[in-house]
């Protein structure tokens, strides 16, 4: 069942409650057309990359333009990929600062507090340009299904026909009410940044065959219903939104950018008259779910009196191989020490340092140490 990762979402709430000014923002969501959830489904990386890409563009260069603002603003985008119903629904909510930084970086230029953008003008230049990049993709032989490996997105007409329905559609940009101050801000990335595709909450039983689960229907008036799948569609639903190795969902553009950020920050507030930022503080793991929880992580299980003590670091374990070796007596000759050879079970483990090699005789004596070697 999925679970809320709560100490890793207070985490980046720590770490985002140092990093924004306190001042007005501005939540603006880009959403693709369910058209693209084909391609979307064949090349996840590369959707999503031109999500972020397309969407931070624009908005930097709105940003830049005299009649909105005239200067840099600060983005943070988080990718968002599920529907109430666990279908596929790809969006960014952007969070943008209401103002920008002058070009000559000595002063702030505030944003109007019922205006940052034009939606519609915001909505046309973000539907050009991703598609626009989206044919440059399939120029470039980055389209290609995976039922078919290296073939090329066969029927180049239906793609073309595919882009000429996608111009014609109109693609909606919601810009929301800005947030009053930064901890209005901190509270609401702490509820996405970490959120999973359903909460437990939602979950209301499971027979052992169907899921049944709570979702709101936003086409029919928000109404709340229940609803049935059986548990493999459950969990394809579910593994949609597993999103592809090192993708990050979180991203940083402009004057929220990760270089250089906290020297820019402390500039910035000196810009608007504010006090610096208090410093982070720093918790221990045992600390941090001691207080989120009220769970000792480090009790005795045994005695409930005791603290355990480390005594053995262990490195960080990505995938173990298990292979069984049986001699090769056409090459007993060439044996360095003349001895029977035995047979060996070899453990290869990938760690984030290279990979491990534990070799063990079968026939060791107890007691005996496992060799252990790292390949050059």
């Amino acid at each position: 069942m999925p679970l809320l990762p709560e100490p890793g979402r207070h985490a980046v709430v720590e770490r985002q409650r140092t990093d924004l000014l306190d001042i007005d923002y501005w939540h603006l969501v880009f959403t693709l057309l369910h058209e693209l959830n084909p391609l979307v489904q064949w090349h996840p990386r590369l959707m999503y990359n031109l999500l972020f890409h397309a969407a931070s563009r624009r908005l930097l260069v709105f940003g830049r333009n005299p009649r909105w603002l005239g200067g840099d603003i600060g983005i943070t985008m988080v990718l968002h990929t599920w529907g109430q119903n666990l279908g596929r629904n790809v969006l960014v909510h952007c969070i943008v600062t209401g103002g920008a930084r002058s070009p000559d970086g000595q002063s702030w230029i505030p944003a109007g507090k019922n205006f940052l953008f034009p939606t519609r003008a915001l909505s046309r230049v973000f539907r050009g340009k991703y598609l626009d990049a989206l044919a440059q993709a399939q120029r470039n032989g980055e389209l290609r299904h995976d039922d078919k490996k290296g073939a090329a997105l066969d029927d180049i007409l239906a793609f073309e026909t595919l882009l000429t329905q996608l111009r014609r559609r109109d693609w909606v940009v919601y810009a929301k009410p800005p947030f009053a101050g930064a901890k209005n801000v901190v509270s609401y990335l702490g509820r996405y940044t970490h959120r999973v595709t359903i909460s437990n909450y939602r979950i209301v039983d499971f027979d052992g065959e169907r899921v049944r689960f709570r979702w709101r229907d936003y086409v029919h008036g928000n109404a709340k219903k229940v609803m049935s799948l059986g548990a493999d569609e459950f969990i394809r639903r579910f593994l949609l939104h597993v999103l592809p190795r090192g993708l990050m969902r979180i991203r940083h553009y402009g004057l929220q950018a990760n270089r250089d950020c906290h020297e820019r920050l402390a500039q910035y507030r000196t810009l608007l008259g504010q006090a610096p930022a208090e410093p982070r503080v720093t918790e221990t793991a045992e600390v941090m779910m001691l207080r989120l929880t009220g769970f000792d992580i480090i009790l005795c299980p045994a005695c409930k009196q005791g603290k355990l003590q480390q005594t053995q670091g262990i490195l960080p374990v990505k995938s173990v191989f298990v292979a069984r070796l049986q001699p090769d007596r056409r090459n007993e000759r060439r044996q360095i020490h003349q001895r029977p050879l035995q047979a060996t079970t070899l453990v290869f483990i990938a760690t984030t340092e290279g990979a491990l090699c534990l070799g063990r005789p079968l026939a060791r004596k107890q007691g005996s140490t496992p060799v252990i070697a790292r390949p050059p």
